[in-house]
């Protein structure tokens, strides 16, 4: 059966078991992943833990280097939210390599699965050659060529699309990616490329997953959108109390 994990922090309770069933009425087996608490990890940090030294390495400006002569600098420091929600996917991504998971779906607890997704999912696994990331909820501003690299499905009107310009993303898609990590499949190659980058921890989670001309990875997003899986209107555990998520710029 396909390995589903849903992040949550304990106490948000309410909003894991609106996920959880969701995807158990959709014919998934989740399992509750807890999340990582961003502002105790903030705390730490800040006070020079030395079991975090080469593990977080928060700056003001992170600069990429894209290849080709190309960079990316994304501006604004990590929050503390945005901090416990990188930690959090890539501590799957680390236990994927560890226990050679080959797949897996993640969902953030502010997701709902709807029903009809059971009927999809067998398609979608069948294409799992063809991508490292898909991604089920997405806001994804990656430049394609002229015509969207559709990859048809025998639903009515579904589609994937395989998102990027390849060996040009650099160059068109320098500062584009595709985002929100609301509910995904990864591989087992995209767990590890993830890990490969993202370590020590300072790009949000969906810069890290979604900047495709910094990863390299084959990403592709499930039409129509919304239809298969949505957030559901939970307040973020992101952009709470006074610890708004920055207005990140890339330059």
């Amino acid at each position: 059966m396909l390995i589903t994990f849903v992040i949550s922090l304990p106490k948000s309770t309410e909003r894991r078991e609106n996920c959880m069933q969701s995807c158990k009425a959709a014919g998934l087996n989740p399992e509750w992943f807890e999340a990582v608490n961003g502002r105790e990890v903030m705390t730490r940090y800040e006070a020079g833990d030395p079991q975090l030294q080469g593990k977080i390495d928060l700056k003001d400006k992170v600069t990429l280097d894209l290849g080709f002569g190309r960079k990316v600098t994304i501006a604004e420091k990590l929050s503390a939210g945005e901090l416990g929600c990188a930690l959090s996917h890539l501590s799957i991504y680390h236990k994927m390599v560890e226990e050679n998971i080959e797949l897996a779906l993640i969902l953030e607890d502010d997701c709902k699965i709807e029903p009809c997704f059971q009927e999809i999912l067998p398609e979608l696994l069948s294409t799992q050659a063809k991508w490292d990331i898909l991604q089920v909820v997405h806001d994804s501003g990656i430049r394609d060529f002229f015509v969207k690299r559709k990859i048809k499905l025998s639903k009515e009107g579904a589609y994937l699309n395989h998102e990027g310009m390849g060996a040009l993303d650099p160059i068109f898609n320098r500062r584009r990616a595709s985002f929100i990590l609301a509910c995904y499949f990864i591989t087992l190659n995209g767990a590890k490329r993830l890990l490969e980058l993202g370590m020590p921890v300072r790009l949000p989670a969906d810069y890290l997953s979604g900047l495709v001309a910094y990863n390299k990875l084959r990403i592709c997003t499930l039409y129509p959108q919304d239809k298969y899986a949505h957030t559901d209107g939970f307040d973020s555990t992101i952009n709470v109390n006074n610890d708004n998520r920055p207005k990140h710029k890339l330059s």
